[in-house]
């Protein structure tokens, strides 16, 4: 869409003249930045219809409503001049947001990572009464069955490894199910990439991925991402974040022990989901699978009383090893 009718569509929908747009590319979205005649600036997001069915979006909205209505500091739906949040536009539904303040860091401080937990376990505790009957669950079957069933198929030529990730899924499936953490609304793809931060305070974003799933889930993804973007003081940067969620939340022991076998169980999710993503160049790309694949031996060496690869297991593999 050509800046001018975009400018008409946000004046008919929204009432605002566009002083300017920057138009920012994402792996799945387009990213409209937007400054009004006000000066305000908003984020105006297309989904393809094809990617995001429009009730999901909607769930969507009314999380992020909810939540900043009880002082959750998030990116929040705009209403339109009709009373919707969701609208269509060029064959896409199009929904404009409050713009996050603050800027990016590539790399997190101890004290940015315990606001970052602090701020994770605020939006777990005020979503605790929200209806999640739209959201998508996010447990054992979308994070184990499901990838491994892709990666079968897109990398069918790796026998030991996937050999390998069946019998890794297979005991991760049971520690979980012998575990049941508490359950949550989670954001699902909670990382520094996705929020931003004004000194003290911190602006959470893109929700897309937001799911039913244990309560533990999002602090897990955001150790997979220390781990996988290889980020000096992991141990450190992790156990910030940890003590940040824990000064609002206390978890449980049971949480505490599912960890790694989540994390595991996210780094398989993973690897299923980008052979999976329509995108030139990565959709069964060796390069991501290996990277991923490498990072097994990465949380065995985070979490080396679990003893996840014991001689038990190695021989229910075949003996394949790193």
């Amino acid at each position: 869409m050509d800046m001018e009718s975009l400018s008409k569509y946000l004046l008919h929908t929204y009432g605002f003249n566009v002083i300017s747009i920057e138009s920012i590319v994402s792996m799945n979205e387009l990213y409209t930045l937007v400054a009004s005649n006000h000066k305000t600036r908003y984020i105006l997001k297309l989904y393809k219809q094809s990617d995001m069915p429009l009730s999901r979006i909607n769930t969507i909205t009314q999380l992020l409503t909810y939540l900043q209505s009880n002082g959750v500091k998030v990116s929040y739906p705009i209403k339109g001049l009709g009373g919707d949040y969701v609208h269509e536009l060029a064959g896409k539904y199009a929904v404009l947001y409050s713009y996050a303040n603050g800027q990016h860091y590539s790399k997190l401080s101890h004290h940015q990572s315990f606001l970052f937990g602090c701020e994770n376990a605020q939006i777990h505790l005020n979503a605790t009464h929200f209806d999640t009957k739209d959201l998508p669950i996010k447990k054992t079957k979308e994070l184990l069955v499901n990838p491994l069933a892709t990666l079968s198929i897109g990398h069918s030529e790796r026998h030991h490894e996937l050999r390998y990730i069946r019998g890794l899924a297979n005991v991760v499936a049971d520690k979980l199910s012998h575990l049941s953490p508490y359950q949550s609304v989670c954001h699902g793809d909670y990382h520094w990439g996705n929020v931003f931060f004004d000194d003290e305070r911190i602006t959470v974003f893109d929700f897309d991925f937001c799911c039913k799933s244990w309560r533990i889930y999002d602090a897990v993804v955001f150790l997979w991402n220390l781990l996988f973007s290889q980020s000096n003081d992991v141990a450190g940067i992790w156990s910030e974040f940890l003590s940040g969620y824990q000064s609002v939340v206390p978890l449980t022991e049971t949480e505490i022990e599912a960890i790694p076998w989540l994390l595991i169980a996210h780094n398989i999710w993973h690897m299923g989901y980008i052979a999976d993503v329509p995108i030139e160049d990565w959709e069964f790309d060796d390069y991501w699978f290996d990277k991923k694949f490498s990072l097994f031996e990465d949380i065995q060496n985070m979490f080396p009383s679990k003893n996840i690869y014991n001689k038990q297991f190695k021989q229910t593999v075949n003996a394949w090893h790193f």
